[in-house]
């Protein structure tokens, strides 16, 4: 396979020579053939022309002409075919350049057409060195079709420019600063600082009419830096111009000047690279002002009569210090940057040093926001150079609380209650009314230090919130924190207040006769029985010593409006404004129901008293109408407490004992299951501890009334063997008896239809058990 040139012309000798050598090593011999390549560059002599040299450039066969890179664009055309001159359609052509012998750079992959033609064209690359480069051309073999590779190689002179850059300090001026500096530095093409010593700039300077030309010359660095300078005002015009035939400036056969150009193989125009700018110079006085207590442009003041001083200079147009009027005045932009207005306007006059001050106080009359100092100095001909002044006028908010409920300071308040907060945000310095701002609410736990926000609001016209925040449940410290935060400008500082809280998570409601012990928690609503509420150890006639007292998870008292004493349904004292009392009953006959009623909590528990008279009879049922000795003994605590309203009762209501122990077991079993059908969980809760106290009684197991139900389970396990079996469903039985009492939480509805099922089958497994007992003789 080969590559036919479409090139029509002589071939030299010395290239069908070189012809000849690559087809011998080569399989699948081929030549290229060059189609009038470029329309612009002709073959045979090349005439390269400069002002002071001439060099000439015999071209061969495959020579395709001088291209400047980054600005030419090189084509090839020709033809791929095989030796007996078949064309070969929709090959793949390489093009490679070629920066040395081991280093090259990929142009492209190309595809000859049907008829085995191609047509590369490419820009040459910025990144190819001058000097001479060549090109490759090629084509991969084809195993599979018996055809063999193809390369044809084409050289070409790559040529780049120098550039001049000309930078001065800046393109404005007053006149009296009376001179500028600039910098002056020639670079290639590909943005590479020419770092040459010695190499000369010719810098021409014209200003109405004169030219001033100076030579200069660069470093090291090969940089040329200078100053410009100037006695009246107008435009500067600076030229600077890099002669690339100077000796001194000479780079390379193959760098250009920017005036360069090659036209039909020959390089044409002045070897010239060059760069403008011009200055204006303007007449200007200046003016420098300064605050007193700092040199930064910036100051921020709290508008509560702080004083501030402006110092300041004037300047000539000359630039001499000068006696002049100084206008100065002080713009409010406010919050929003938008808004202007003109706060104070004044003249000063300067001294003949031209210094000046003017003194103020930021007091109430200062609005929150930003104020801009301005001067000038009323010529409008000339132009006034000065750096303005910024004032920052900052206030604090304020928050004043109107309304708290409940009130803080009248006790303690439980855990998960609302708090309704209002009040108004103004201006700390002059009580203006602040809309928008944002009020965070904040709870800090006095035991931990740690913080927590609960809820956020803003404030509405007239400065006015509202703000609820709920307090979160199960608190650990007895004390917290509650935190208002007003925040939400630049302009203002945040604002805080606070207050403390005494908390509670739960009350403990204790009622104890003689030396039994009984417990309810008191919490959202409801009054939870610690322990059984049965005080059954009684031998008639009885006397009862009653203590009953209030007191919080902290142990501190809770004083109530008032506590009625009830028995057997019937009111016999009441107590009012305490936190504890104590009474005794004496020649108690029968049972008694004695009943506590909590106003202030809306809260009723009942306490029922068993016994046996000392003939050894059980005694049940509604007391007969006794004789009852009252001894009442009040403490009432000192200090006042208020307690969020809790609604709700427990009343546990024991089965009727008969002869037969183990139909009540069933009974109670039922009225489990009746209680959670109803919704009704504390008396779930009740009869599932008088389930396991009566089992506890069946199974021959002591136990007493301050032991918690699980524990009463623990010791069912260890010493009745058949219940065992029933392990599981008791457990469950105790779970829910603990998530009622302990977790405060009413059942799931997925927990209910467990239970129903549970209880279905414990009551035919404690069937079976009875059944079992039975026919064993009981």
């Amino acid at each position: 396979m080969k590559i036919v040139d479409q090139y029509v012309g002589l071939r030299s000798f010395l290239s069908i020579l070189l012809l000849i050598l690559i087809l011998s090593s080569l399989i699948g011999v081929h030549t290229i053939k060059r189609n009038d390549i470029f329309s612009r560059r002709n073959s045979g002599i090349l005439s390269v022309s400069t002002p002071d040299r001439l060099v000439k450039v015999h071209s061969l066969d495959n020579y395709l002409g001088m291209y400047i890179r980054g600005e030419d664009v090189v084509s090839i055309s020709g033809s791929l075919v095989t030796q007996s001159g078949d064309p070969v359609s929709n090959a793949e052509i390489y093009v490679y350049l070629n920066i040395s012998d081991d280093n090259y750079i990929f142009i492209g992959t190309y595809q000859t057409d049907e008829s085995g033609y191609f047509s590369v064209s490419f820009l040459l690359p910025m990144n190819v060195p001058e000097g001479n480069r060549t090109i490759t051309i090629y084509s991969k073999p084809d195993p599979w079709s018996g055809i063999g590779s193809a390369t044809a190689y084409y050289w070409l002179y790559v040529f780049s420019r120098v550039h001049v850059i000309l930078q001065l300090e800046r393109n404005e001026a007053a006149l009296f600063e009376k001179n500028i500096s600039f910098s002056v530095s020639a670079y290639f093409d590909n943005g590479t600082i020419v770092e040459r010593e010695n190499m000369s700039f010719l810098v021409n300077i014209s200003h109405d009419s004169q030219l001033d030309t100076v030579s200069l010359r660069t470093g090291p660095d090969g940089i040329v830096t200078g100053l410009i300078n100037f006695t009246s005002p107008g435009t500067y015009a600076i030229e600077v111009i890099f002669n690339t035939s100077k000796p001194e400036n000479f780079l390379s056969e193959f760098v250009l000047a920017d005036e360069q150009y090659i036209v039909d193989g020959s390089l044409i125009g002045e070897t010239i690279s060059s760069d403008q700018s011009e200055l204006s110079v303007y007449l200007a006085d200046r003016i420098i002002i300064n605050f007193e207590v700092t040199q930064d442009m910036v100051l921020q003041v709290f508008r509560n009569g702080t004083s501030v001083t402006i110092v300041g200079r004037y300047f000539n147009i000359s630039g001499y210090p000068d006696q002049h009027p100084v206008n100065l005045s002080i713009v409010y932009f406010g919050e929003d940057s938008e808004q202007s207005a003109l706060f104070v306007n004044l003249i000063l006059m300067s001294n003949q040093d031209g210094f000046f001050s003017y003194s103020f106080v930021v007091n109430e009359s200062f609005y929150p926001g930003n104020y801009m100092i301005l001067c000038d100095d009323l010529n409008d001909s000339t132009l006034d150079i000065y750096d303005p002044l910024s004032i920052t006028v900052i206030s604090n908010m304020s928050l004043e609380v109107e309304y708290i409920y409940p009130d803080p300071y009248s006790g303690p308040i439980a855990s998960g209650s609302s708090i309704r907060i209002s009040g108004y945000v103004l201006d700390g310095v002059d009580g203006r009314p602040i809309e928008g701002a944002l009020i965070e609410g904040l709870m800090i736990n006095d035991l931990t230090g740690s913080e927590a926000k609960l809820n956020e609001t803003f404030s509405e016209s007239e400065g006015y919130f509202l703000l609820v925040i709920e307090l979160p449940l199960n608190i650990d410290s007895e004390t917290i924190t509650i935190t208002l935060r007003a925040s939400g400008s630049n302009y203002y500082l945040i604002g805080e207040t606070s207050f403390s809280l005494n908390v509670y998570n739960y009350i403990v409601l204790l009622v104890s006769v003689n030396s039994s012990n009984y417990f309810w928690f008191l919490r959202n609503g409801l009054a939870i029985a610690r322990n059984d509420t049965t005080f059954a150890s009684t031998i008639f006639p009885a006397s009862l010593n009653i203590y009953v007292s209030l007191t919080d998870d902290f142990n501190r008292t809770v004083k109530v409006s008032r506590i009625i004493v009830m028995v057997n349904g019937s009111t016999i004292y009441e107590f009012q404004n305490v936190s504890e009392t104590s009474f005794s009953l004496v020649d108690v006959h029968a049972a008694l129901n004695v009943t506590l009623v909590v106003d202030d909590l809306d809260i009723e528990v009942s306490l029922f008293i068993l016994g046996q008279s000392s003939g050894g009879n059980t005694s049940g049922g509604v007391a007969p109408n006794i004789p009852i000795s009252i001894i009442i003994i009040i403490s009432v605590i000192t200090v006042p407490l208020i307690i969020i309203g809790f609604i709700g009762e427990i009343k546990l209501v024991p089965e009727e004992r008969g002869t037969k122990e183990k139909e009540s077991i069933l009974g109670i079993v039922l009225n489990i299951e009746r209680a959670g059908i109803e919704r009704k969980f504390l008396e779930l809760a009740a009869y599932i501890r008088m389930l396991f106290n009566q089992l506890a009684s069946d199974s021959g197991v002591s136990i007493s009334s301050s032991l918690t139900t699980r524990e009463i389970y623990d010791l069912l396990l260890e010493k009745n063997s058949k219940l065992v079996d029933a392990s599981a469903h008791l457990e469950y039985l105790l779970q829910c008896y603990e998530k009622i009492v302990y977790g405060f939480r009413k059942l799931s509805e997925d927990e209910l239809s467990k239970l129903k099922t549970i209880i279905s089958d414990l009551y035919i497994y404690l069937r079976s058990l009875m059944v079992k007992g039975d026919g064993e003789g009981g």
